[in-house]
């Protein structure tokens, strides 16, 4: 009998253990995404101080891009295809926001060196910070095209709803890239110059300012292994031709970008303490 009473204490005192630590760590959590909203705040304040334009660099830097690319395409190459502004403006848009997250997000825990020498923070929490500081910026262009496009006579009706999930689907697949690279290039810096370079490549094989639909069947089916033409590719099929996104293809890049994003943190999480003693 004494033998099962201590038993059942031992056990007792084992689950209180264990809630123990499992409070501990929300409370932890918790006060790490407190930090991580004071920091977006804060790097967004800084950043728009820089210059006299202040925040209205966000919209007026990818509105220069856009401007750019239609006179150079539009204009000069004459691209044949239908709607051609608002074609090519979604496309500039959604790649903006792949192309400026997961370049600055990919470098931020290296950025990031001096703090990290002098106090402890989990990892994660630069390349989180990164990438919704991004996110941000985004959505206010973001904003700006749709009205852009709604004025120009393109109504997406009921079929506007998937539009939510295509965003989320970009943003995971933008989030297990950047976490990828955040947690490899501190180790390995020299990446960050391959990534420039393969940056640009991938920019020209996400159909950006063509139609992949005016090459052979051959070709398309190469092209459509990137997520990003797909990506940008589905959004305009929901916002200027009224069609459904393929909503099994979607959840392939979902689940794609969820085990990007499991490897990631894996990683940062593994190397947590690594990072600090790296010489950078």
């Amino acid at each position: 009998m004494a033998e099962h009473y201590e038993s059942r204490s031992t056990m007792s005192q084992a689950n209180d253990i264990s809630e123990h630590r499992v409070v501990h760590k929300g409370e932890e959590w918790l006060r790490y995404w407190a930090l991580v909203r004071y920091k977006v705040y804060a790097n967004l304040r800084t950043e728009a101080a820089r210059t006299y334009a202040g925040f209205l660099w966000w919209i007026l830097d990818p509105l220069m891009s856009m401007i750019i690319y239609y006179l150079v395409f539009g204009l000069l190459f004459k691209r044949q295809i239908e709607n051609f502004v608002q074609f090519l403006l979604i496309g500039i848009v959604l790649w903006r926001w792949f192309q400026t997250t997961v370049m600055s997000g990919a470098q931020s825990i290296l950025k990031a060196k001096g703090l990290v020498r002098q106090v402890y923070l989990p990892k994660m929490v630069f390349p989180v910070v990164s990438m919704f500081v991004d996110t941000f910026k985004f959505l206010i262009i973001f904003s700006i095209l749709m009205a852009f496009v709604f004025m120009t006579g393109f109504n997406s009706g009921i079929k506007l709803i998937a539009l939510p999930l295509l965003l989320t689907t970009q943003a995971l697949f933008i989030t297990g890239i950047t976490l990828v690279l955040a947690s490899i290039i501190p180790f390995v810096p020299d990446i960050r110059m391959v990534l420039d370079s393969f940056m640009r490549l991938w920019f020209f094989m996400s159909g950006i300012f063509y139609d992949i639909r005016a090459f052979s069947d051959e070709a398309q089916a190469l092209f459509r292994l990137n997520p990003m033409l797909l990506l940008i590719d589905w959004n305009r099929e929901l916002l200027l031709y009224n069609r459904w996104p393929p909503f099994a293809e979607i959840g392939l890049i979902a689940g794609l970008s969820l085990i990007l994003i499991l490897l990631g943190s894996a990683l940062i999480s593994r190397h947590d303490y690594d990072y600090p003693k790296i010489a950078f």
